[in-house]
C-alpha cells in the first residue's frame, strides 16, 4: 500500500522508511504499524505492506532481484535472494520469522528452539548461506522432521 509499488534500487545501509518515501510514501488505508521502518533492507528483499486489519501474507518464493515493494494482497514479502522476508518487513512479522534473516534471539520464539539450537541455526545459516526450504532446515543438528513439522506455518524464507 504504497504510492507507487515497484522494484527499487537502494544503497547498502538503506532504511525501509527511505525506501517508501522514494515510492511516494503510504497510502491513508495502509497498515504502517505492521511494518519496521528502521530495518535495513537488502538486496533482493520485497517489503508488502497491508491494509489496515489485513492478516500478514506468507512467504512466497521470490527469484528477481533488487528490493521490491508490493501493494497486492496475494504476495508476500521476501528477503535474501533465493526468498522473500516474510511479511517482509523485518525477520520476524506476527508469528512469522524468517530464518534467514531473524536473530539467534528472534528464532528462540520458534517451538522447541532455546538458546542452543538457535545458534546452530545461526551458524549453519552463515556457513551455508541462505535457507530454501523447510527440508533444508532439517539439515541443522538438532533439527528433525517433527521439529520441522512444528515449523510450518511459523517460518519463512
Amino acid at each position: 500500500m504504497v504510492k507507487k509499488p515497484g522494484l527499487y534500487t537502494v544503497a547498502s545501509g538503506e532504511r525501509w522508511g527511505n525506501v517508501i518515501e522514494s515510492a511516494g510514501g503510504i497510502l491513508p488505508e495502509a497498515d504502517i504499524k505492521s511494518i519496521n521502518l528502521a530495518e535495513l533492507a537488502q538486496d533482493g528483499q520485497q517489503l508488502y505492506v497491508p491494509k489496515v486489519g489485513e492478516p500478514p501474507p506468507i512467504a512466497a518464493p521470490d527469484n528477481e532481484s533488487g528490493t521490491s515493494l508490493d501493494d497486492s494482497s496475494t504476495s508476500g514479502a521476501t528477503a535474501s535472494d533465493s526468498a522473500p522476508s516474510v511479511s517482509g518487513t523485518s525477520p520476524v512479522t506476527n508469528t512469522v520469522i524468517n530464518v534467514n534473516l531473524a536473530s539467534a534471539q528472534e528464532l528462540e520464539a520458534l517451538p522447541g528452539v532455546g538458546p542452543a539450537l538457535s545458534q546452530r541455526i545461526v551458524e549453519f545459516r552463515e556457513q551455508n548461506g541462505p535457507f530454501a526450504s523447510m527440508a533444508e532446515l532439517d539439515a541443522v543438528s538438532g533439527i528433525g522432521p517433527a521439529l520441522v513439522k512444528k515449523f510450518e506455518g511459523l517460518v519463512g524464507f
